[in-house]
């Protein structure tokens, strides 16, 4: 049998009158990185979102590791899921204060620097050189390694990525990609990641789905993944 995490059924969801989503099915598995691509407008943020519990459908339902999320239960699901936004700046503070700062909210506060050295050195950042730097001396691709640093400490169930390979450089676009891919390797999360670049995509797994004006490309609408 397979172990889902997210089943989704019939889902839709529109911003006023305008149409911008409509998946009849999809079942994502767990410990698995999967893809989504499709042009800038196809609705692959508002996927995320749903699949974060940032946004809730205005018609069908989604299951969460089998169990039917509701208004009720939401709060709880969110929780176990974190994402990743495509224009996610970091606070005005040091790396070391990004990346704590929601261990801090959850009173999670053991151990936290060397946490933080082992984080860092995950996305090729050396602790040492970055551990006490502000946001404003990053680059790019150095802050958005702190970013996902700053998601992935957390230990969440689900990882959602939006369009993480964007505007940072090679080298950090392919630290994300060695990342992310232990990442799966040790089972420690579900990934699902967008990008309008497919081949981007091609470079971290083979389950990848797409999007054109908020559908699925036919042959995927009933993927199990």
């Amino acid at each position: 049998m397979m172990n889902f995490v997210y089943q989704l059924n019939n889902i839709k969801f529109t911003y006023g009158q305008e149409f911008v989503l409509h998946i009849p099915n999809l079942n994502i598995e767990r410990g698995i990185i999967l893809g989504i691509t499709g042009p800038n407008g196809s609705g692959k943020t508002t996927l995320l979102k749903i699949l974060g519990f940032l946004l809730t459908s205005q018609q069908g339902d989604i299951k969460y590791f089998n169990q039917l999320v509701t208004h009720e239960s939401l709060p709880k699901s969110r929780k176990k899921v974190t994402m990743l936004f495509q224009d996610t700046l970091l606070l005005e503070r040091t790396v070391f204060e990004n990346i704590i700062y929601g261990l801090k909210i959850r009173n999670n506060t053991k151990n936290l620097e060397q946490r933080v050295n082992d984080a860092l050195k995950m996305v090729g950042l050396n602790h040492n050189e970055f551990l006490h730097r502000k946001n404003f001396q990053l680059s790019n691709g150095e802050a958005k390694r702190v970013a996902l640093v700053s998601r992935t400490i957390l230990q969440p169930e689900v990882l959602l990525l939006d369009e993480p390979l964007s505007n940072i450089d090679r080298v950090s676009g392919r630290l994300i990609i060695q990342a992310l891919q232990r990442m799966i390797a040790k089972k420690q999360m579900t990934i699902v990641i967008t990008s309008h670049d497919a081949t981007n995509l091609d470079k971290i797994t083979k389950d990848i789905i797409e999007l054109k004006e908020g559908r699925l490309l036919e042959g995927l609408n009933n993927a199990d993944l």
